[in-house]
């Protein structure tokens, strides 16, 4: 689950982004979004409603977010 970055760095927010995803899916997420899941996460934490906040809570706050857009999205939706 890790993403190899160009300096060849693994980036273990990709990693964070695919824990979440696996369990919800059932499959990984895909690149594209990886990548918007970490702009919502990043986007989030510079916003206005969390200037207070220490930055242990900001990240905490974000990644909530994340799992619950996730969960709400309409691929976990299941119908018999």
């Amino acid at each position: 689950f890790f993403f190899q970055a160009e300096d060849g760095i693994r980036d273990y927010k990709v990693t964070g982004v695919q824990t979440c995803a696996l369990p919800i899916y059932g499959r990984t997420a895909s690149t594209t979004e990886v990548q918007r899941a970490l702009g919502f996460v990043q986007r989030l934490g510079q916003g206005q409603e969390f200037k207070a906040l220490k930055p242990e809570e900001i990240r905490l706050r974000s990644w909530q977010s994340l799992c619950k857009i996730l969960l709400a999205a309409n691929e976990f939706v299941y119908i018999e």
